[in-house]
C-alpha cells in the first residue's frame, strides 16, 4: 500500500510537471501569435497609410500640374461690326460702311488658377492686330464729305476671367464662357489734313469658346486642342462707337 501511494505521488508530480510544461508552451505560442498579429496589423496599417498618402500626393501633384499649366493660343478671327465709327476733332468716319468686316490676328494667354468641381477657372489675356487700307469716305464735323485712301490699324488688348466646363462623358469637348475688359488702340492715317490720329478706346467683352481635343492629353503634350469661339465687344467711350462680334479659330499650346 505504501509503495502504491509513492507511485501515485510520483505520477501526480510527473503529470503536474507535464501539464505545466504544456501550459507554458501554449502561452509562449499564444504570445508569438499575438506578436505576429500585432506586427501584421502594423504592417497592414503602415501599407494602407502609405497607399493613402501616395494617392493624396498624386492627386495633389495632378492638381498642382493643372493649376500651373500655362497655355498659348494663336488665333485667326474676323470682326463683324454692327457699329464702328470714330470721331476726331475735325472728321467723323464710319468704318462699318467703308470697310465692313475686318481680319484680326490674335494671340491669347491662359493661366489655370484651379478647379471647382467640374469647372476650371483661369485668367485669360490677349493682344491682337488688324490692318486695312482702301478708299474711304469720311465726313467733316461741319457736314461736307471727302473721299480719301485711308490706312487703318487696330490693336485690341484685353484681360479677364475664363470658366471652362469639364464633362466625364465628353472629355474631348470643353465649352467655356469668359468676360473681359480692355482697350483698343486705333490709328487712322490719310492725305487729308487733320485726319491722322491715334487714340485708345476702352471696351468690355463677353464671349464663349468650344475646345475640341484631337488626342489624349498628357503632362508632356504640347498641342492640346483646337478652339472655336466668339466675343461680343462694346466700347465704354462716349465719343467713339465700337460694337460687334469677333469670330475666331485657334490652336492651343501648353507649357
Amino acid at each position: 500500500m505504501k509503495l502504491n501511494r509513492t507511485k501515485l505521488s510520483y505520477g501526480l508530480v510527473i503529470m503536474f510537471l507535464v501539464s505545466a510544461q504544456i501550459n507554458a508552451n501554449e502561452k509562449k505560442k499564444s504570445y508569438k501569435d499575438h506578436d505576429h498579429k500585432d506586427k501584421s496589423g502594423a504592417y497592414l496599417k503602415k501599407g494602407l497609410t502609405k497607399t493613402i498618402f501616395n494617392s493624396i500626393s498624386n492627386k495633389s501633384l495632378e492638381r498642382s500640374h493643372d493649376r500651373d499649366r500655362f497655355q498659348i493660343s494663336p488665333q485667326l478671327g474676323i470682326f463683324n461690326p454692327s457699329n464702328f465709327s470714330l470721331r476726331t476733332k475735325y472728321f467723323h468716319t464710319s468704318y462699318k460702311d467703308n470697310f465692313g468686316s475686318m481680319m484680326l490676328l490674335k494671340i491669347e494667354f491662359l493661366k489655370n488658377l484651379g478647379n471647382f468641381k467640374n469647372t476650371e477657372v483661369s485668367i485669360v489675356s490677349s493682344v491682337g492686330y488688324s490692318y486695312k487700307q482702301g478708299p474711304n469716305r469720311t465726313e467733316s464735323n461741319s457736314g461736307f464729305k471727302v473721299e480719301d485712301t485711308i490706312s487703318f490699324q487696330w490693336i485690341p488688348v484685353m484681360a479677364g476671367a475664363n470658366f471652362s466646363l469639364k464633362f466625364l462623358s465628353t472629355p474631348f469637348f470643353m465649352p467655356s464662357i469668359r468676360t473681359q475688359v480692355g482697350a483698343s488702340w486705333f490709328h487712322q492715317s490719310g492725305t487729308i489734313d487733320g485726319f491722322n490720329q491715334g487714340f485708345w478706346v476702352p471696351f468690355y467683352s463677353i464671349g464663349s469658346s468650344f475646345k475640341f481635343s484631337f488626342g489624349k492629353e498628357s503632362n508632356n503634350s504640347i498641342i492640346n486642342n483646337i478652339t472655336f469661339g466668339f466675343d461680343y465687344q462694346k466700347d465704354l467711350d462716349s465719343e467713339q462707337n465700337y460694337e460687334g462680334i469677333a469670330y475666331f479659330i485657334g490652336i492651343n499650346f501648353s507649357t
